[in-house]
Order: C-alpha cells, then sequence, then structure tokens
C-alpha cells in the first residue's frame, strides 16, 4: 500500500524520480528538461529552489507557495509559458471564439481546469514528466513508460539545518556520482547554473539562503552563494574545492557499499541519507513535534544527524539510522 504524501501549504520539498529500468534517458537531454521544468515551475506557480538533472534520475528542491487567485492576465502568461508562444496563443484565441460563440461557460471552465493544476506539487511534477515522456517517445520511437513508480517527495523545514541538508545534497549530487570534480563544474544543476550568472538559477539560491537565515538576509545574490557554498562545502568537503579528505575514494564508495560494506568515518558525509529522499518529513525536533501533533503521532525519540529529526508517511513516525535505513519507532 502506497504511503500518503505530507504536505503543507508553503512547504518545501525535496524531490526525486527515476528514468525506467535506470535507463539514462535524460543523458544528453538535459538542457531540454530544464526548460520543460522550468516551464512547469512558472505555470504551476512552484519556486524551483535547486535542481540536478543527472542521466537517469532527477532532483529537485522545489517551494510550493499557498494557493491564492490567478487574474486573466497571470492566468495568460502562465498558459504561454507551458505551451510556448505558438500553441498558447492558438488556446487563448479558442477561448476567444468561444466567447463571440456565447459559450463563456466552456472558457470558465477550461481556465477553472488549469488553475486547479496549480500550486500543487503532484501536478508541478506531473507535467514536467509527461511533456518529457510525449517528446522523448515522439523523437525516439519509445514505447512504454519513461519514469519508474511514482516519484518521492520530502517534505523540508524551512529551517537552516534542513534546507542547507537538503541543498548541499542535491547540489553535490554530480560531484559524488564522479560525474565532475567540483560540483560548480556540473552544466546541469542549480548551483553550478548560478555561479555561471543564470538569473534564474540565482534566485533560487537565493530563495533558499533568505528561507534558511530567517531574518539575517545575505545583502545581495554573490553573498547568498558564498554562504550555500560555505555550507555544500562542511557537509559534503571538496564538493566546492575539489580537495578530499584523506582515507575518501568516491570512485570506489558506491560499489562497496553496494556489496554491503560498511563506509568509513571519513566517507559517512559521501553516503546517502535515506531521509533526504525517501517519503516523508525532515527538520527540527520542534518542527517535527508539531508535524506529529497534527498528525496526531508520538514525537521521534531518538536524534539523527545534525539535531534533524524525521517522520515517515501518515501511518507512523521514524528514524534513519546513519547508515541509511529508516528504523520505525511509532
Amino acid at each position: 500500500m502506497r504511503q500518503p504524501r505530507i504536505t503543507r501549504p508553503g512547504a518545501c520539498y525535496h524531490v526525486t524520480s527515476r528514468c525506467a529500468n535506470k535507463e539514462f534517458f535524460l543523458r544528453g537531454r538535459e538542457d531540454f528538461a530544464l526548460a520543460l521544468l522550468r516551464r512547469a515551475a512558472a505555470f504551476s506557480g512552484v519556486e524551483l529552489l535547486d535542481f540536478a538533472l543527472m542521466g537517469n534520475h532527477f532532483h529537485l528542491l522545489v517551494r510550493v507557495p499557498k494557493a491564492k487567485p490567478v487574474s486573466d492576465d497571470e492566468l495568460k502568461r502562465r498558459v504561454l509559458a507551458l505551451y510556448g508562444e505558438k500553441r498558447g496563443d492558438r488556446l487563448l484565441k479558442s477561448w476567444a471564439k468561444w466567447i463571440e460563440k456565447g459559450e463563456a461557460s466552456r472558457v470558465e471552465e477550461a481556465k477553472a481546469k488549469l488553475i486547479r493544476r496549480m500550486y500543487d506539487l503532484g501536478e508541478f511534477v506531473k507535467t514536467f514528466k509527461e511533456n518529457f515522456s510525449r517528446v522523448f517517445n515522439r523523437q525516439t520511437g519509445h514505447t512504454g513508460t519513461v519514469w519508474e513508480t511514482r516519484f518521492h517527495s520530502v517534505l523540508v523545514a524551512t529551517e537552516w539545518n534542513a534546507l542547507y541538508a537538503v541543498g548541499s545534497y542535491i547540489a553535490a549530487n554530480p560531484f559524488v556520482a564522479g560525474c565532475c570534480k567540483i560540483a560548480a563544474a556540473y552544466a546541469w544543476s542549480g548551483y553550478a547554473l548560478a555561479r555561471c550568472g543564470d538569473r534564474l538559477a540565482k534566485e533560487g539560491i537565493v530563495q533558499i539562503v533568505r528561507l534558511a537565515q530567517g531574518d539575517r538576509l545575505p545583502r545581495e545574490a554573490a553573498e547568498a552563494l558564498a554562504m550555500y557554498e560555505e555550507q555544500l562545502e562542511r557537509r559534503r568537503p571538496g564538493a566546492v574545492s575539489g580537495r578530499l579528505p584523506a582515507g575518501v575514494d568516491l570512485a570506489t564508495l558506491g560499489a562497496r557499499l553496494m556489496r554491503g560494506q560498511a563506509c568509513s568515518k571519513a566517507e559517512k558525509p559521501y553516503c546517502e541519507e535515506a531521509a533526504l529522499w525517501r517519503g516523508g518529513a525532515i527538520g527540527s525536533k520542534e518542527s517535527v513535534a508539531r508535524l506529529a501533533a497534527e498528525l496526531r503521532k508520538p514525537v521521534p525519540e531518538r536524534e539523527w544527524a545534525d539535531g534533524l529529526y524525521a517522520v515517515r508517511g501518515e501511518d507512523r513516525l521514524a528514524m534513519p539510522d546513519r547508515d541509511g535505513p529508516f528504523r520505525a519507532v511509532a
């Protein structure tokens, strides 16, 4: 039975999804995928804070604002953002023709259907994945599903430790996977694009830092990026500098973990933390306690890394061991 997602208005999420059979369908199509991702975000009203588009999967850190009224002008802008100028213009002209024919109710129904897809995590990811699948299948002749099962989502408390833990995990993912010598050298991540001056990517990193720092807002984008890099290097040593600690060999770490071998203390920061990508929520003990109260569940009693706690699913609370798997406590 599928675990219900934990969602809350205005929350941040770490979203992951893998290609079917672990095929590298995204490889060579990262630029196109990013364009579709940004279109979906602009249409949905979702803030794309950071991301990493890997060959056979992706990581996103997003914020889904609370739903608010959408004016006709804003709806038109979002339609054009999603469908592009030509297709979007055809849709808008069809609405005008319906009104001329006295079918205004038909237009309102179409508008309402689009608005219901906004400010919704599931609809945002669905829009991106379906659009990519449609074009990918048409261009390659591929048949069948492109994506493996449903996407994973983890609610991330808007606190500095939780946001930086997830942000650094995403930004360092290509580095840890051996795709680049430093995280900034990977062409299809929000952090790397922000370093290159991409406006939207910089806005995303600045928003992460603003949410994380609260009242201690950075004065400018360069300062926010420096603060983000400081957290990235502290949590994943070498991701910014390229200098790995003694005793760390990322080229062999993955294979050893697949064989069930334990990682050393120096390798711990590079080992996947299940709480960061398996469905649930993470945050400080206080934020998890508030969420647990809403769910009418007991608060986790065991501490996880750096003071973070974890909630998994709607029917039980769980804590991850440092080595990865969850250990139920309720």
